[in-house]
C-alpha cells in the first residue's frame, strides 16, 4: 500500500512540470568528432552528428552549430539504440510454476515501469527491449515488446 501510494505522488507531481519537458528536449545539441558506428555504413571517423527537436537532422564533417549546444567527443564513440531481444527487465515472479504450459499469461499484465533495471538497460545503450516470460515452463506465456 505505501509503495502504492508513493507512486501515485510521483506520478501526481510529475504532471507540474510537463508543460517544461517538451521544452527542454527542443534543445538542440551538435555532437562533434565523434565516432560513429552506423548499422548501414560502417564506421565513421571524427563525424558531427546535429540533433534538431530530439531527432538527428545531419550527420557530417565540421557542421555548424548555430545556437546548439556542443558537445565534443573526441575519442568516444557513438552507436545506435540496442534492441535487446530477450530481456526480463520490468518484471518481477514471472515463472509460472504451476503448470508446465502457460501459454494465457501476459508480460505485459504485470509490468513495472518504475523497476530500476530500467535506467540500468537505458544506461548500456539499450532502447527497446523483447521483454519475456520466465523460463521455468516448457511454453511460456506472451511476450511484450517495450520502447524505452
Amino acid at each position: 500500500m505505501k509503495k502504492r501510494i508513493i507512486f501515485l505522488l510521483l506520478v501526481s507531481i510529475s504532471f507540474v512540470g510537463v508543460g517544461n519537458v517538451s521544452a527542454q528536449n527542443k534543445q538542440d545539441v551538435l555532437i562533434k568528432n565523434a565516432t560513429v558506428m552506423t548499422a548501414a555504413k560502417g564506421t565513421l571517423q571524427n563525424t558531427d552528428i546535429l540533433i534538431r527537436d530530439g531527432k538527428i537532422s545531419r550527420i557530417g564533417k565540421n557542421l555548424s552549430a548555430g545556437s546548439a549546444t556542443v558537445i565534443d567527443a573526441t575519442g568516444k564513440y557513438v552507436t545506435p539504440g540496442i534492441i535487446d531481444a530477450h530481456a526480463h527487465m520490468m518484471l518481477d515472479a514471472i515463472n509460472e510454476g504451476t503448470y508446465s504450459v502457460t501459454s494465457m499469461v501476459r508480460t505485459r499484465d504485470v509490468l513495472n515501469p518504475t523497476d530500476i533495471s530500467v535506467y540500468q538497460a537505458l544506461g548500456g545503450g539499450v532502447t527497446a527491449a523483447n521483454l519475456l516470460h520466465g523460463s521455468a515452463n516448457s511454453i511460456g506465456g506472451q511476450n511484450t515488446v517495450v520502447k524505452l
